[in-house]
């Protein structure tokens, strides 16, 4: 009995640090994308809303993953 509530007590520690984990990770995206259309906001001249922020996030990660691959081809090549 004891064993069944100490296993049960741990599953519901698990889903709240996952659960807290989650809630984490929303408001660190939502503090990215908010970050990322101020900053370009003030050098575009003009608003730029959460999907041009999303989107502008999106090609810079493509932009060096491409520099990261190239770097990784290059040392293999070496």
């Amino acid at each position: 009995m004891i064993c069944l509530f100490v296993v049960e007590q741990t599953q519901v520690m698990q889903m709240d640090k996952q659960r807290r984990l989650a809630n984490s990770v929303q408001r660190s995206n939502h503090d990215i994308l908010g970050l990322t259309a101020e900053f370009w906001s003030q050098r575009c001249c003009q608003p730029i809303c959460t999907d041009d922020a999303r989107e502008i996030i999106d090609n810079i990660t493509g932009f060096f993953d491409i520099l990261a691959r190239w770097d990784r081809e290059a040392e293999s090549d070496a």
